[in-house]
Order: structure tokens, then C-alpha cells, then sequence
């Protein structure tokens, strides 16, 4: 209820979410704005499950011996999807409840749907066919120097109609 009612006196006209963070998707649903997802993993990882990448926090390096990538292939293949269905259908049972349409599967939970934005990371993406609604970014570092912002663009954001309407600046470099 919070964001419909920050939506009815300033009106949001799209949302730009982390994939982790669900109540980005469920926040644009309950207003009924588009969604884009930022995910940098989806560079880094094939759309299949390949047992010599290692599961995402299991500490495992590229290199694992043949038993450990048996091992991280089984908790990929075997354990991730059951445990996946259970909080699927918690987030649903929590959308429903709030009006929200539920979640139509797991694609849909990650926001793989949407347009992704695909920061990258040097040295870690793995060259591989990507989805049409997939837009790598480059690579995201911060600069060495201080850029000011150009006075055009300040006195845009300061003016009363950024303030009036509201602003979101992103600015990828």
C-alpha cells in the first residue's frame, strides 16, 4: 500500500531493480509499471548448468577436482530447484494477498522476463549466447578523478520541473 500511495501523489513511471531484489518486481506490479532488471551474473553464468562453474557462495574454485564438481552439479541440479519451489510459492501467497498476480514461474520470480541490464565484471564473463532482452553494460568502475557534472545538466536537475515531476539521473559512466 505504501508505494500505491507514493504513486498516486507523484506518479512513478518505471522501476529499475536489482535481480535479488523481489520487492523491486512486486512494487512495479502494484502500480502497474515496467520493470527493468540489473544482473550482473547473467554474463558471468550460461544460461545451463555447467558443473565446472561453482555454485554462487559455495567458496569453490574454477579448478575443483572431479568429486567437487560431481558434488556442485548435484546441488545445482538436485537441491536449488526444491528449495526454490518453496519460497516461489511464499512469494505468491504474499503477492495474492497484497493484489499482486502471482508469479507465473522461476524466470519470472529472477525478473528474466523484463529487460536486463548486464553490468560486467573483467576477467570473470564467460563468452556465450545471450537472450534478446539481455544488454550488457561493460565493464562498471569507478573513476580515478572526480568528473564534475556539466552545468547544463545541474541546472536541469536543480529546476523546479525536475523537482516538480521527479528525477531519476543514472549515469553508467
Amino acid at each position: 500500500d505504501t508505494i500505491r500511495a507514493i504513486h498516486a501523489k507523484k506518479p512513478v513511471t518505471g522501476v529499475i531493480t536489482d535481480a535479488s531484489t523481489i520487492a523491486g518486481y512486486d512494487a512495479a506490479a502494484a502500480i502497474g509499471v515496467p520493470v527493468v532488471t540489473s544482473f550482473p551474473m547473467v554474463l558471468h553464468y550460461p544460461i545451463e548448468p555447467i558443473a565446472s562453474l561453482p555454485s554462487p557462495g559455495a567458496g569453490n574454485s574454477r579448478w575443483m577436482p572431479y568429486w567437487k564438481r560431481t558434488v556442485n552439479l548435484a546441488v545445482k541440479a538436485l537441491l536449488v530447484p526444491p528449495l526454490m519451489l518453496v519460497y516461489y510459492y511464499r512469494f505468491n501467497s504474499v503477492r495474492e494477498a497484497n493484489g499482486i498476480a502471482p508469479f507465473k514461474n522461476v524466470h519470472d520470480l529472477q525478473g528474466l522476463y523484463t529487460p536486463i541490464l548486464a553490468p560486467g565484471v573483467w576477467g570473470h564473463d564467460i563468452p556465450h549466447p545471450l537472450c534478446p532482452n539481455v544488454f550488457p553494460l561493460g565493464t562498471l568502475v569507478p573513476a580515478h578523478e572526480h568528473v564534475p557534472m556539466e552545468p547544463e545538466l545541474a541546472t536541469l536537475l536543480d529546476s523546479e520541473h525536475c523537482a516538480e515531476k521527479g528525477t531519476l539521473y543514472v549515469n553508467f559512466g
